[in-house]
């Protein structure tokens, strides 16, 4: 009996030990804390490296670097005294600044060049030897125009011309160069050895006391070089732009040089120039077929159609050298041709072809008020 009663009381006590066990256990446990799981960080930018050298004659405004992929960068070439910009090596692109996008390692070079001096070259023939002052002018008035309006070597296309060779000679028998230049009288005519050619054929009466045609001749074929330079070559034929230019800066050359006041005035004289005609036809002078057809009835209108523009530009608010500046230099800078120059026309005057034509009708009764107060010289002077 003894037996049984410690047997039992050992379970109860046992039994209590081991519920009392479990009922701690479980109160006392802690929930262990979670685990995070850390962001990924992002990886790193993928970069590219830019290099950018100069050839000889210029500068570029970086060297490059290390760039994150997808960065602009934009590079500029500048050319030295005396060099012209002529492209990328590594891009096809011709502009001095090049603006590109790293998706690569690249390297880019800026190419320059030598700039020529634009040069007259002379073939003066002997029929001219008893007027050896007008062969020793020809080069000087050259050398003064030049000064005026400099010319440097140009690209017509992908055709370098870096002068003009200059023929001339007395006519009379055969002409001494028509092997070379061809059949040719006064002219800007084709291009020879990379040079234009300039024709001057003088009759003897141009050497006549008083006579200043073979002075204006000079002047007049200069200023067609000039044109030729600004736009590359020219596109576009329209007689009253490209030959009344010319005659209005011979006209001008004579009356500050030569002291002619009176060459400029026998355009604009209503006795020898039917102004009311001429404009009625004014389209007639668009083309050198077309003035050839009406000059002997109508007169030559083309100055006077020039030194009118002028005035406009005037109105407009310019002044009158920046309004012959306009008509001589910033027209012939857009590159005008046969299709397109009425557009170009209008964007560079401010006024449509037909409303100048119109307008002409305003200065017809007293052309002689369109004389310049201006000198060439002063219209061509740098700022």
């Amino acid at each position: 009996m003894k037996r049984l009663s410690f047997s039992f009381l050992a379970i109860a006590i046992l039994s209590f030990i081991i519920v009392h066990s479990c009922s701690s256990e479980e109160d006392d446990t802690i929930a262990p804390n979670e685990v995070q799981t850390p962001e990924p960080e992002p990886p790193a930018p993928t970069q590219y490296s830019l290099t950018v050298t100069s050839g000889e004659g210029g500068t570029v405004s970086t060297e490059g670097g290390v760039y994150d992929e997808g960065t602009e960068v934009t590079i500029t070439a500048t050319p030295s005294e005396g060099y012209r910009f002529t492209g990328w090596e590594g891009n096809d692109s011709t502009s001095e600044s090049l603006t590109i996008t790293l998706n690569s390692n690249q390297t880019f070079q800026a190419l320059f060049e030598l700039i020529l001096p634009f040069q007259f070259e002379y073939n003066l023939h002997s029929s001219l030897d008893d007027f050896a002052f007008y062969k020793d002018s020809i080069s000087s008035v050259f050398l003064r125009l030049s000064e005026m309006m400099p010319i440097e070597t140009y690209y017509d296309g992908n055709n370098e011309i870096n002068g003009v060779a200059v023929y001339s000679w007395l006519a009379g028998g055969s002409k001494p160069y028509v092997s070379i230049i061809g059949d040719t009288d006064q002219c800007i005519c084709g291009v020879i050895n990379n040079k234009l050619v300039m024709s001057l054929q003088l009759q003897e009466g141009d050497f006549n006391e008083g006579a200043n045609f073979k002075y204006a001749l000079l002047a007049h074929e200069f200023f067609h070089v000039y044109q030729i330079y600004l736009s590359k070559g020219f596109d576009q034929g329209v007689f009253w732009l490209i030959e009344g230019q010319a005659a209005t800066v011979e006209s001008l050359y004579l009356k500050e040089f030569i002291n002619d006041s009176g060459y400029i005035m026998n355009f604009l004289n209503k006795n020898y120039t039917s102004f009311d005609e001429g404009i009625q036809n004014v389209e007639s002078y668009e083309s050198y077929n077309g003035f050839n057809s009406v000059i002997g009835q109508y007169g030559d209108i083309t100055i006077f159609m020039n030194l009118s523009l002028a005035k406009i530009l005037q109105e407009q608010g310019n002044s009158e050298k920046e309004s012959f500046k306009i008509i001589f230099e910033d027209y012939w800078k857009t590159d005008p041709n046969d299709s397109n120059w009425k557009i170009k026309f209008e964007e560079v005057f401010g006024i449509s072809t037909s409303d100048f034509y119109q307008r002409l009708n305003e200065f017809k009764t007293n052309p002689e008020n369109l004389v310049p107060e201006i000198s060439l010289s002063e219209i061509f002077e740098k700022e």
